[in-house]
């Protein structure tokens, strides 16, 4: 289902960048690079999910137990990992430092 949607994801969201920020050419192309990455990230994603679901049924995990394996997987990589990085570079940034925090 995201797969199908990510192209009118991506039109909405690049919709939203011309309007919000026209007139800043380099804010415009830094949104449009990162939407980029996201959209390949989100796809990556979702073949990893489809792929190791599929893998894991193939050698033999029931179908239920095959997803909710995958499920802890993914909470894994975004509740725990991804937290605890995005909570080590909070601790490294100085909030008063705009310059820093935006390069951060």
């Amino acid at each position: 289902m995201i797969l199908k949607n990510m192209d009118g994801i991506r039109r909405r969201v690049l919709s939203i960048i011309g309007h919000r920020l026209s007139g800043y050419t380099e804010a415009s192309s830094l949104c449009r690079e990162l939407l980029a990455d996201t959209l390949g990230f989100m796809s990556a994603l979702c073949s990893f999910i489809s792929d190791t679901n599929e893998e894991l049924t193939r050698v033999g995990f029931a179908e239920s137990d095959a997803w909710e394996l995958v499920s802890k997987l993914i909470h894994r990589m975004f509740a725990e990992d991804c937290y605890q990085r995005r909570r080590i570079l909070a601790e490294m940034l100085d909030s008063t430092d705009h310059a820093s925090l935006g390069v951060g």
